[in-house]
């Protein structure tokens, strides 16, 4: 599983070095510059990845520092400035380089260099109150933390990974407009993992193993999954398909505290259906319960769907909650 990072950015000079290389690019000059030519192959990559070099670093502080030594390509950081968190992103690489850092952030000159850097992802644009994820992300001190062990497996309990959560809880917030384009997010990761071999098992019995756990986490929370196959019949509530195995429960609201696993807040959806459902490319109109596609949809062969009634479960204490459908259609623009 991927591990999750949280960036401190909170003085004032901070905050402008957020302005300088992570609010938007780093000019190619600066950043080559400083390098060996050795490095430049890499380097480039990893700026044709992200669009350009977004980094971010931290000082020579023992703490900071072994965090960022954990850093793997393919982890996940929000950097935090202030009161809330502004962004987050996708490690792409990382390197020791004081004259980098002087040259990204000169204006720092007078204080330690932000030397160990790590290049990222596109940063997203967030504005989450820290608060808001303590329960999931305790504040602790420092330039730079890593989520710890314990932290990353009560997200996984609730969300089934960290990407998972990120996409749920951070980037598609309930009753937030308008939607955050995740897809670039997505295909970085993706590209990554198939790089680094995350995807790659080591035998034949691992590998089908690693196939099936993603498959069950994919279904859903177990006991919500099997109620909503009772509730619905053996259903999908958009497609009426029968076949059990690829019915999945689907969150409406990511998050809801312990009324997260209520059937008020679940689907029970095919599973591409479910992946267009957690994409904002398809919603449920909560005044009358009718499917609604994106422009791009309507042209595809799912648009014989658009406009269909779902099915509800008999009982009207199982059926899906009209203010959740609405705040997730709201959040996609649907």
């Amino acid at each position: 599983m991927s591990a999750l990072f949280v960036a401190i950015a909170e003085t004032t000079e901070d905050l402008r070095a957020l302005g300088r290389s992570i609010e938007r690019p780093v000019p190619r000059s600066q950043v080559l510059g400083a390098f060996s030519r050795a490095s430049h192959d890499e380097l480039q990559r990893t700026s044709d990845r992200a669009g350009g070099f977004f980094v971010w670093g931290v000082r020579p502080r023992s703490d900071s520092v072994l965090a960022w030594m954990q850093m793997q390509q393919g982890d996940h950081v929000l950097i935090s400035s202030v009161k809330q968190y502004c962004q987050i992103a996708t490690v792409l690489a990382r390197y020791q380089n004081e004259r980098a850092a002087q040259a990204i952030w000169p204006s720092e000159g007078t204080s330690e260099p932000r030397e160990f850097l790590f290049f990222l992802a596109e940063p997203v644009s967030i504005a989450i109150p820290r608060k808001e994820l303590a329960e999931f992300i305790p504040e602790v001190p420092g330039e730079l933390v890593k989520v710890d062990d314990r932290q990353i497996r009560h997200i996984a309990d609730h969300f089934g990974s960290v990407e998972q959560f990120l996409r749920k809880r951070i980037l598609k917030r309930p009753g937030k407009a308008p939607a955050l384009d995740v897809s670039r997010l997505m295909r970085v990761a993706e590209d990554i993992a198939s790089e680094s071999g995350a995807f790659r098992a080591h035998s034949v019995t691992e590998g089908r193993r690693l196939e099936l756990e993603a498959i069950i986490r994919r279904r859903g929370h177990t006991p919500l999954r099997q109620r909503l196959i009772k509730a619905y019949k053996g259903r999908c509530a958009v497609t009426g398909c029968a076949v059990e195995t690829v019915l999945e429960a689907a969150h409406i609201s990511p998050y809801l505290g312990d009324r997260t696993h209520d059937l008020s807040n679940a689907l029970l959806l095919r599973a591409d259906v479910h992946t267009l459902f957690d994409l904002g490319k398809l919603g449920i109109d909560g005044s009358n319960f009718s499917v609604v596609l994106t422009e791009e949809l309507v042209h595809t062969n799912y648009r014989v769907l658009a406009g269909r009634k779902i099915r509800l479960p008999e009982r009207i204490e199982d059926r899906p909650g009209r203010d959740a459908l609405e705040a997730h259609r709201s959040t996609w623009g649907l």
